[in-house]
């Protein structure tokens, strides 16, 4: 186990399993490898205890998140058009319902509440395009069917 102090790194040799680690409270950072090199040793899992830690590091890890999700979901709703379906449309409102349950479940104790709001916010107004889109495919699709049942029958 290494514990990080304000100015160095101290050892202290302690294997944690990783059902000890699991159970105790904190962010487990991610490893864009399989392990981290810390002082020249091999660590597989690293676990932030300490929120004020671990808030700028989950907050930047978030907004990365967040900041590819808009861009694809901007450009879904774009090339959403040619869609008659309205498949992609309802892609984009499942992309965003993960992402809120991912924040929710996952990242939401380490989050300012500004930034949610922020967040949230960009969220709901791509949420209630793509909810127009639909309904807008929904009404031309009846209408056209209501038209040609109605002047089939007479």
């Amino acid at each position: 186990m290494y514990v990080v102090n304000k100015n160095k790194i101290t050892s202290k040799m302690k294997l944690i399993n990783t059902e000890t680690l699991l159970s105790i409270n904190g962010f487990l950072l991610p490893a864009k490898r399989s392990f981290f090199k810390v002082c020249g040793t091999n660590i597989s899992n690293i676990k932030i205890i300490d929120e004020e830690l671990a808030r700028p590091i989950v907050s930047s890890l978030v907004h990365k998140k967040y900041n590819n999700l808009v861009t694809q979901l901007v450009k879904m709703l774009v090339e959403a058009n040619d869609d008659d379906s309205g498949d992609s449309y309802r892609q984009v409102l499942d992309r965003i319902e993960k992402f809120r349950l991912l924040v929710k479940n996952k990242y939401r104790a380490y989050l300012k509440r500004q930034e949610l709001g922020e967040m949230s916010k960009k969220l709901i107004t791509l949420q209630n395009q793509a909810i127009e889109q639909i309904r807008q495919i929904q009404d031309s699709y009846y209408k056209a069917n209501s038209s040609t049942k109605g002047g089939k029958g007479r």
